[in-house]
Formats: C-alpha cells, structure tokens, sequence
C-alpha cells in the first residue's frame, strides 16, 4: 500500500511524546484509537519506562500492533533496537509501516495471526491486548509471548479493566509471577519476566498445529435455500452461531449464479467462510481470497479446505485496488471492514478485476449501497433487500 494510497485513510496526525522523546503518529478511523493515543498504550509505556532497562534491550516485538505506537516509541527512545512490528491487520501494518518512516525509524514489518512461526526470541514484547479476546485467546497470547522470551526477558501487555481478573487467572493458571503490574479505573498492566515460572504446556498453540486453534468456539451446521454446510467458527467475526441479514442477502443473490469448475471467484472479507462454502456446492470453482484480515482468511481457508474443496489463493492485503487478476465472479462485503471509506471508485475497482460477462456482487447497509455511482461497464441484474441490508448482483458488459 503505497504512502498515496494511505492518504485518503488518514484520520489525523498527532504529536506524541515519550521518556523526553516526541514522535508524530498518523491515525485512522479504520483502525483503533482513532483520535488520540489511547491511554492504555500511554500506561503501558510508562510501567516498560519505570520498571525495564532499556538501554540493555537489542530486540522488541510490538505485537498486534497498530499503527505502531508503542513499537515505534521504544525505537525512537533506543535507535539500536531491531524492532519488530506484527498484526494481522494489513491495514494496520501499513499505517505502523508510514508512521515508522514519517519519523526516519527503521522496523521489521511481519504480517502474522498470533505468534505462529515468528522468529524470535525478544528481549521485550509489548501489546495492547484486544477487549474482546475471549479466555482462549487471551490464554494463547500470554502463553506465547512467554514462551518468545529471550532469557530474562520481559513481557509487557495491557487490557481494558474488565479483563483484569481473566488475565490474573491465566497468570495463575500459567504458574507466571508478576514482575510489575499497575491500574486505573480503566486499564490495567502486567510485566512478566522470563524465569518466573513454567507456562503450562497444555496452552497456547503447542496443544495444536493449527494456528486457529485459540481462536476457533465451535463447530456448527448452517443451512439456507436447501443447501446445507459445516464449518468452525471463531470469536470476534459476526456469523458465528447464526447467519447474519447481510449473509443472508448475499446467498439470495448466489440463487442467480451458476459457476463452473474453470471459473475464478474471487472473495473480498470472506469472514468465517461461508459464503465460498455455499457457492462450491454447487461446483467446484477455482476459489479465491482476499481481504485485510489475516483471520477472516485463515478462517475461511480452513473450512474451505476441511470440507474437501481446493483453495487457490488467499491475498493479504488492506486495498481492494491492491488485488490483481481476471475474475469471472468477485463478491464484496466491505461491511467487515469497519470504518473504511468506500471510494467512489469501488465499481471501477471491480470492473478492473472482472472479466466480460463475469458477476459482481457488492452487499453493504442500504445507506452505502445508494451512494454507490452506477458504471456503465456493469447491468444491474437483481437488487435484493432484508432488514437494512442492500446486495446489488451486476454482470459486467464491456
């Protein structure tokens, strides 16, 4: 994602100082804490400032990181710090990718689901851990960023106050003491030290090769329109018990689509993966990802390759425009990628991956779907609606 590109995402850019230092951080309405640093990242700082030495770190890993707030801020503190930044947001990484070159600081870049296969170990690891991480999740990172250690390392993380007595009980579960912890009444920090104890073997992903396997609640059986399919679902993606109206619009349309084994379909956020599994019960198309989020891809994959089928590719990537091919069918749910502006030249994007006579689908809030411009290389073909949700189905004619 070039720095042109990441312009029109571009929120506001704020100055940000750190232990005598200052920084200037570009923030998105697309990615979190929107407006101003968040005061979560601030306390964490503060606590890595007065409890490690950082004059004798050579590595830090900011994991989940953003734009790069607390990765970015360690480096400009301490120039010689070999700094990993890691999300499975490609947006994010873009965002924490600019910011790092706005203020003339070298990192790694590394596009990655949790911990699996990163290389390591790190003398710090920071993260401000996500408020809707449930148990297992919230089990995995802890374990895993304990187990990326160098010796006597440090781990660092932060959570909303309302996860303090979850993350306590990992740390117990876990046999880690605490080197350092601190709270307000709305965050709350916990540093521990390599050497504190033995994490269980039980947790984390050493209890499984998939790199799902933290995240995944459940298997579940889903039917609509007399097709029928199985998949995984995982914590913080919508469809996970229940097919959502967006979903739902979007397989009515699929009624007008009859793919065959040579076509190329292209999914842009395929979520949990339910839409390419319905669809490849009719046949076996060469199915395609893509999309910003390395989870919905993970996901997807997983239940598109469990249930028999062959997956072609899957893109990471933060920009639709970014993706390149000849699709005879491309599906776009840009719902599941809140808070990014739609440009108005999203049909002109599709246009450019769709081959002639191939389909479009685009399903979104009513709201969004009327401020989209028609292009003349699509026919609208069938306009479906359900409870606030819009799908528009378009062939492409030139």
């Amino acid at each position: 994602m070039s720095n042109g590109r990441i312009d029109a995402y571009i929120h506001k850019t704020v100055q940000f100082q750190f232990s005598g230092i200052s920084l200037k951080i570009a923030l998105s309405q697309s990615l979190f804490s929107s407006f101003e640093i968040d005061r979560g990242s601030r306390l964490l700082l503060k606590c890595v400032a007065g409890n490690v030495p950082l004059e004798n770190l050579k590595s830090v890993l900011d994991m989940g990181c953003g734009v790069g707030v607390l990765g970015l801020s360690l480096k400009r503190r301490c120039p010689r710090l070999e700094l990993t930044l890691s999300d499975r947001d490609a947006l994010a990484l873009a965002f924490a990718g600019f910011n790092a070159e706005m203020n003339g600081l070298e990192a790694h870049i590394s596009a990655r689901l949790g911990f699996r296969d990163l290389s390591g170990p790190f003398d710090l690891i920071v993260s401000n851990l996500p408020a809707k991480a449930g148990q297992p999740v919230l089990e995995h990172f802890i374990a895993e960023g304990y187990r990326h250690l160098s010796n006597r390392g440090i781990f660092a993380f932060v959570l909303v106050r309302p996860l303090r007595s979850l993350a306590e009980q990992v740390l117990e579960k876990l046999a880690l003491d605490t080197l350092h912890s601190e709270h307000t009444g709305n965050h709350s920090v916990f540093l521990i030290q390599e050497g504190s104890g033995p994490a269980d073997p039980e947790a984390g992903s050493s209890e499984t090769a998939c790199a799902l396997a933290p995240y995944i609640r459940g298997k579940h059986d889903f039917q609509h329109l007399g097709l029928g399919w199985q998949l995984d679902t995982v914590f913080n993606l919508p469809d996970f018990d229940t097919l959502s109206y967006e979903t739902r619009v979007t397989l009515d349309l699929f009624e007008k689509i009859e793919p065959v084994e040579e076509q190329r379909i292209l999914f842009w956020n395929p979520g949990q993966g339910h839409l390419p599994l319905y669809l490849l019960q009719k046949a076996r198309f060469q199915c395609s990802l893509a999309g910003r989020d390395l989870l919905q891809l993970a996901v997807s994959g997983h239940n598109v390759t469990q249930a028999g089928f062959q997956l072609v590719e899957a893109v990471h990537t933060a920009l639709l425009a970014d993706v390149a091919g000849n699709y005879q069918g491309l599906v776009v749910c840009p719902d599941l990628d809140p808070g990014v502006p739609w440009p108005e030249t999203i049909l002109e994007q599709c246009a450019a991956l769709v081959t002639e006579k191939g389909s479009l689908i685009i399903v979104s809030k009513s709201s969004r779907i009327q401020r989209l411009k028609r292009n003349r290389s699509f026919h609208l073909v069938r306009d479906k609606k359900i409870k606030g949700y819009r799908g528009l189905l378009f062939v492409k004619v030139q």
